[in-house]
C-alpha cells in the first residue's frame, strides 16, 4: 500500500533535484555572503510525548533575477522517548523568469494507546496501536501577472494503522 507513495516520493525528490540543477545552471552565481543558514535545536517535554529532541536546519538564499524573494530549503527531525518520530523536508524556491517551485515530504510515526470510550472503560482492555503517515506535495508555478502564478500541483497522503508491543 505504501509502495506507490514511495515511488511518488522518489519522483518528487527527483523533481526537486532537477529543479535545483536547473536553477543552478540558469541563475547567475549567488554571492555566498548572501546565503544564510539556520540551525535550531529543540528539547522538550509533554505528558503525551515524554521527553523529545531534534532540530531544524534551514538554508536561505536570495531570489534570482534581482527579486527580493528569498528561496529556502528546510529539513527537520523530532524524536520522543515514546518512540514518536517526525521527519520533514521542504523547499520553496524562486526560479528565473518568475517561476516558483515548492514541495514537501513528511513522514510521521505515532505509537499510542487506546483506553476505550468513556470514563468507565477498564484499563485492562487498553490496546497499543500506532499510526504511520507519509505526505508528499509539490507545485511548479509560472507567472501569469506580477502577483498571480499558475501551474500543476500534486499531493498524496498515505496513513497506516498498526499494532505494536
Amino acid at each position: 500500500m505504501i509502495r506507490p507513495i514511495a515511488w511518488f516520493a522518489v519522483l518528487l525528490g527527483s523533481l526537486i533535484t532537477s529543479a535545483g540543477l536547473l536553477r543552478a545552471q540558469s541563475a547567475p552565481p549567488t554571492d555566498s555572503a548572501q546565503v544564510s543558514y539556520a540551525v535550531l535545536p529543540a528539547v522538550f517535554y509533554l505528558p503525551e510525548t515524554g521527553f523529545g529532541g531534534g532540530g531544524v536546519l534551514g538554508r536561505y538564499a536570495p531570489g534570482v533575477d534581482g527579486s527580493s524573494a528569498v528561496s529556502s530549503t528546510v529539513m527537520a527531525a523530532l524524536v520522543t522517548t515514546k518512540r514518536q518520530v517526525i521527519l520533514q523536508a521542504s523547499a520553496d524556491w524562486f526560479l528565473p523568469e518568475g517561476r516558483r517551485f515548492f514541495g514537501k515530504v513528511k513522514a510521521e510515526r505515532f505509537p499510542n494507546t487506546f483506553f476505550g470510550i468513556g470514563p468507565l472503560a477498564p484499563i485492562e482492555l487498553a490496546e497499543d496501536y500506532g499510526k504511520a503517515t507519509l505526505i508528499v506535495e509539490g507545485s511548479y508555478l509560472w507567472p501569469l501577472t506580477q502577483h498571480f502564478r499558475l501551474g500543476p500541483s500534486a499531493s498524496a497522503q498515505v496513513e497506516r494503522i498498526y499494532e505494536w508491543d
